[in-house]
């Protein structure tokens, strides 16, 4: 067989020998033989990367498709993934999906209220601070606890009960352990980092937790970009956050959630809360001491530490500085009598 009949009989140079013998004819003998042979052992080369590339590509497939899986099964099946599934209606309102039993779960910082009756350079620090806790709260409820929203001091989560995405009572019994525990721990680290003397990141320590826990049908709709829970279960736990209870930390479980009892409180007590609109409310509170916040600290040295919470305040000091400064927009003239 000859050189030629023998370059003919690879398929993968088949393409090539044949442009190669059209331009034999424009090119010397020499660079047009170089040429060639180039291409033989580039073609075979370029076909063994794309073989082995091809697993590689095969096992980031199946790897997106498992994280795609993960997160479709993690997502609740509750009043948030409703309206995401289903399409809005006139003027950006979603229809409102099936009732569905939820557990709805409000955390909400107590002595807020002080922090802000402060001057203006305290105010800036007391929302910063109150932001890292309910940062430190939100990122430790999921996934048994979705966030709704966050209000003010507090955040609304809830977690269905029924359904794919459906939680067990101790479920969020544990989320409950693990946002508390979460805030605490932040709570410590931001006093061992603070070193500014304002009247609020003197009085850290004043930032206590509690929730109200409640059981019962929520509806959801969308309005605009804004999921909104909606329901009598809803209600209820807002209105449950002004009560009579004079702990400093607890948690008030409703009759309706009863079956949740919480495993790191003390023993429940029976209270009756009462609203103008609802009636009465029977409830369960559990008192608990300062949770142990010495696992789960971040191995951050000191220094460090006290520098990026130095860091922060400045920066929000700085933003509301200049967001008071700011000049308000000029008023539309006003049209005349006339």
């Amino acid at each position: 067989m000859s050189k030629s009949a023998g370059r003919a009989a690879n398929p993968a140079c088949v393409a090539v020998v044949r442009f190669g013998y059209a331009t034999k004819r424009h090119l010397p003998q020499t660079q047009a033989a170089s040429y060639l042979s180039f291409m033989e052992t580039f073609i075979p080369t370029l076909a063994l990367i794309a073989l082995a590339g091809f697993p590689l590509l095969f096992a980031l497939a199946v790897a997106a498709w498992r994280h795609r899986r993960r997160r479709s099964m993690d997502e609740p099946t509750g009043p948030i993934a409703l309206t995401r599934r289903w399409p809005r209606g006139p003027g950006g309102t979603a229809p409102v999906g099936p009732a569905q039993e939820t557990f709805v779960v409000m955390p909400d910082i107590t002595g807020y209220t002080r922090f802000l009756h402060r001057n203006h350079f305290a105010e800036v620090h007391a929302q910063h601070l109150v932001s890292e806790l309910l940062q430190a709260v939100m990122a430790a409820a999921p996934p048994a606890l979705t966030v709704a929203k966050v209000e003010g001091d507090a955040v609304l989560l809830f977690a269905p009960v029924e359904g794919r995405g459906g939680r067990s009572v101790d479920e969020v019994e544990q989320a409950l352990l693990r946002l508390f525990r979460a805030f605490y721990q932040r709570r410590r680290a931001l006093i061992r980092s603070n070193l500014c003397p304002c009247a609020a990141c003197r009085h850290i320590n004043e930032l206590e937790l509690k929730a109200v826990v409640h059981r019962g049908p929520v509806t959801s709709y969308r309005l605009g970009d804004f999921v909104e829970l909606s329901g009598i279960a809803v209600v209820v736990v807002h209105r449950l956050l002004k009560n009579s209870v004079n702990y400093p930390r607890y948690v008030l479980v409703t009759d309706a959630a009863g079956a949740m009892i919480p495993s790191f409180t003390a023993s429940g007590e029976r209270v009756r809360e009462s609203d103008r609109d609802i009636g009465v409310i029977d409830c369960h509170v559990y008192p608990f001491d300062l949770p142990d916040v010495s696992e789960g600290m971040d191995a951050v040295p000191p220094s460090r530490r006290v520098f990026r919470d130095m860091a922060a305040k400045l920066t929000s000091h700085i933003r509301s500085r200049r967001s008071v400064s700011r000049p308000a927009p000029p008023e539309p003239p006003q049209a005349s009598d006339c």
